[in-house]
């Protein structure tokens, strides 16, 4: 029965309400509520009709409100939805290796189904197929197979495909070309081009970034994740022997190593990286 009794606040549920009210006829919004109080006042005959009208003002009001909610959800992630099906993803990684944990917070954001291959630290034996020998390596297929390497490169290359149509997925990699580069200390190591950009045209330039301010500040921020974010974990995770031998107990516990490979890489990886991260405190 139709009670005028105040009701809990349920969570969403007002939003949802205001939203519907706010589209019906305005003769429904006044006189809805006029029923129901004849009716709680005993008039008659109209105590059937005015429970109707309420419940039909009620079911209109949320339906329209949840249509609307739908409605935006699907064009926040529509961009990523329309090739999804048929883009297939392979992920080789290490669980707890941060650049991994990296390109998965960004599938799941936008909801991209993906396989996942742990690969042994130790042999990797999985990714024997591939020169490029870190992870993460991500095999996409879109219409023909293709190999994606470095995290920052694969956030990229697959958020422009998700946003630009007009190119094949396989371009799009040719815009981020490997090239080999010496760093101070003289080692040799392979760096790739544009990585933190999306290679739009004009008119989706505009519509991802309205104005230039916004492009500077995701590329400020991507920057920084991987060059001083990441280089703070192993001066916070190994400050003491203790410390260290906890974090490689959890990285042999989550990760692909055999028994004598685990036993290894827990003692004497915790002892390395525990001298390590005091030179990267220093520094």
């Amino acid at each position: 029965p139709l009670s005028l009794r105040p009701q809990p606040k349920m969570a969403g549920a007002g939003r949802v309400w205001r939203v519907g009210a706010l589209l019906l006829p305005p003769a429904w919004r006044l006189q809805a509520p006029r029923r129901a109080f004849g009716t709680a006042a005993g008039r008659g005959g109209s105590n059937g009709s005015g429970r109707l009208v309420l419940g039909a003002a009620f079911a209109l009001g949320g339906s329209a409100g949840l249509c609307l909610a739908a409605r935006q959800r699907l064009r926040e992630h529509s961009a990523a939805e329309l090739p999804a099906g048929s883009l297939q993803l392979t992920l080789y990684q290490y669980k707890t290796c941060p650049f991994c944990s990296k390109v998965r917070a960004f599938l799941d954001y936008h909801g991209l189904p993906y396989e996942i291959v742990e690969v042994n630290p130790i042999m990797r034996k999985e990714i024997k197929f591939s020169s490029y020998r870190k992870v993460p390596i991500l095999l996409a297929n879109a219409g023909s197979p293709l190999q994606l390497n470095d995290s920052s490169v694969i956030i990229s290359a697959i958020k422009t495909y998700l946003i630009s149509r007009r190119n094949s997925l396989e371009e799009i990699v040719s815009f981020y070309p490997p090239v080999k580069t010496i760093t101070e200390q003289g080692k040799e190591v392979l760096e790739y081009e544009n990585k933190y950009w999306l290679m739009l045209d004009e008119k989706e330039t505009k519509r991802v970034y309205p104005v230039k301010e916004v492009r500077v500040e995701e590329m400020k921020w991507r920057k920084w994740a991987d060059d001083w974010l990441v280089h703070l974990i192993s001066p916070n995770v190994y400050r003491t022997p203790k410390e260290a031998l906890a974090s490689f107990d959890y990285i042999v516990r989550e990760g692909k190593f055999g028994t004598l490979e685990g036993l290894f890489a827990k003692y004497v990886g915790a002892v390395a990286m525990f001298f390590v991260s005091k030179r990267l405190k220093k520094r």
